[in-house]
């Protein structure tokens, strides 16, 4: 798509946009489309969720899920970390003990092959 094209399409949002406004200042609404959506949205919001008490409740509940949250994550990275780590340790002792044994078994074909 082309600059004229793209600055076309904006103008003829630009333009809608301000038509839907303008519809709506005609109907008594001072304010913007997005604060008549949100009005909308407010007034869709059970009345009793509005009162102060259960304002405080979720605000109690916010601020529980941003603590509990980062704190569930920083363990979960922690543990995975721990288990990346033994997983690391536990390959490298297994491929000691391959080599070792690989060894051992190099030796015994060498010894038996002399004899």
């Amino acid at each position: 798509m082309s600059e004229l094209d793209e600055i076309a399409q904006l103008k003829a949002q630009v333009d809608q946009l301000t038509a839907e406004n303008a519809a709506l200042r005609e109907d008594g609404f001072r304010g913007s489309k997005a604060e008549a959506l949100m009005a909308l949205e407010y007034d869709r919001i059970p009345t009793f969720m509005k009162s102060q008490k259960a304002i405080a409740w979720q605000r109690k509940i916010a601020t529980a899920v941003m603590i509990v949250v980062p704190l569930i994550l920083f363990a979960v990275a922690v543990f995975g970390g721990l288990y990346a780590y033994r997983d690391h340790q536990q390959q490298m002792e297994s491929r000691k003990a391959d080599q070792e044994l690989s060894a051992v078994i190099e030796k015994n074909v060498k010894a038996s092959s002399t004899h």
